[in-house]
């Protein structure tokens, strides 16, 4: 859904409460959804994709990439490119391109994100990265799995012929 059906930002108290309850769905179930983002910069980046998420779990694939994520340990899939990069994750990052779950928790915490809710669900968000720049994010076909995927990439079931860097 586009950002115009989000007519208004809630104010900071509303946010907080939404977030919380949205944070509480996301932590008991696996969600899906389409999500699409736009920098305001000299350079605007643009992308889209879709998500599955769960507590600290995901599965994103967007522009090319696949990121799958256990909560630990993160996988970054570029099938193009035919490479693997595995990493820890770190719980205190917020880099919004590998973890949507941090900034997504951010939401009404901090004021860097500023999330819109339609419903029980987000629609879009605003983030201010560290830089200062805006990002702008539409969220659309949010759906509650009955079960979940394995969030760990099976790297036995991709071709012999990726290259896979392990940085844990």
């Amino acid at each position: 859904m586009s950002v115009l059906l989000c007519l208004a930002a809630f104010s900071a108290a509303g946010q907080d409460e939404r977030a919380r309850a949205f944070l509480d769905k996301l932590a008991d179930h696996c969600v899906s959804l389409s999500y699409s983002f736009r920098t305001r910069a000299a350079v605007p980046v643009s992308g889209e994709g879709t998500a599955i998420l769960q507590g600290d779990c995901y599965y994103v694939n967007g522009n090319g990439m696949e990121i799958w994520c256990d909560g630990q340990t993160r996988w970054l899939v570029d099938r193009a490119a035919g490479e693997v990069v595995i990493e820890a994750v770190d719980a205190a990052s917020t880099d919004w391109l590998t973890n949507p779950v941090a900034w997504l928790k951010q939401g009404g915490n901090d004021s860097s994100v500023r999330l819109q809710f339609q419903g029980t669900y987000p629609c879009a968000a605003m983030l201010t990265l560290p830089d200062g720049t805006l990002a702008d994010f539409s969220f659309s076909g949010w759906a509650i799995n009955e079960t979940a995927p394995s969030f760990v990439l099976e790297l036995q079931a991709l071709p012999k012929s990726y290259v896979v860097t392990d940085l844990r």
